[in-house]
């Protein structure tokens, strides 16, 4: 007997799959402006536009917490930068300082913004797992549908996580790109690695045609 076909996504399920959606999406903005220090005023549009599009779908209080602890850091993180940048180009303008001097301090900045990346990066991808599994968890989690449905939303994921970390070390200065941080890229493998073992399970658990 062939598997049945999996059941009509609930009105809940379609909520959960867009807050998801623009969630990724946020994302990769976000990692683009922190990326950028902020100083690029296309960028910080398109996240002020995702974010719009995120508290949109109305999400539960849980999330509407964790998203907001995430927008703080990536907050904070580009007022410091954005202040530092400012005491430096001060003190040049105010000290004559020597060029040297300067650059020495806005490649320590670009070091931070690597950093921020790396971090917001992080925390983000973390975010978008749990905004896939959290639904699961109040469903039927051993049904074969739903583990198609939930590998499918995962496999998505993992295209998502690509694509935020080239916005991100795209956006940043380029002297900057060897300074990432060795658990942001090892965290792009292990990516790449699921991704593999998810399409292999989705085309396990797929029915026959």
């Amino acid at each position: 007997q062939s598997p049945r076909a999996p059941p009509a996504l609930s009105i809940d399920s379609m909520s959960d799959i867009e807050y998801t959606h623009w969630l990724q999406i946020e994302r990769g903005a976000t990692c683009m402006v922190v990326g950028s220090a902020g100083r690029t005023p296309t960028f910080v549009d398109t996240l002020h536009k995702a974010r719009k599009r995120v508290d949109s779908c109305r999400p539960g209080p849980a999330q509407v917490d964790a998203v907001a602890g995430a927008r703080a850091t990536c907050d904070g993180m580009l007022e410091r930068v954005k202040a530092a940048l400012e005491r430096i180009f001060l003190d040049a303008d105010a000290s004559g300082a020597k060029a040297a001097d300067a650059n020495a301090r806005l490649q320590a900045v670009a070091s931070e913004s690597v950093a921020n990346f790396a971090a917001i990066f992080l925390e983000y991808n973390a975010l978008c797992e749990r905004s896939i599994l959290k639904p699961i968890e109040t469903a039927s989690a051993r049904a074969p549908s739903t583990e198609l449905s939930r590998d499918f939303a995962l496999l998505k994921n993992t295209y998502g996580v690509e694509r935020a970390f080239l916005c991100g070390a795209l956006a940043l200065p380029t002297e900057a790109l060897s300074a990432v941080p060795p658990h942001a890229s090892s965290a792009l493998v292990v990516n790449l690695q699921r991704q593999r073992a998810l399409i292999e399970r989705i085309q396990t658990l797929s029915p026959p045609r």
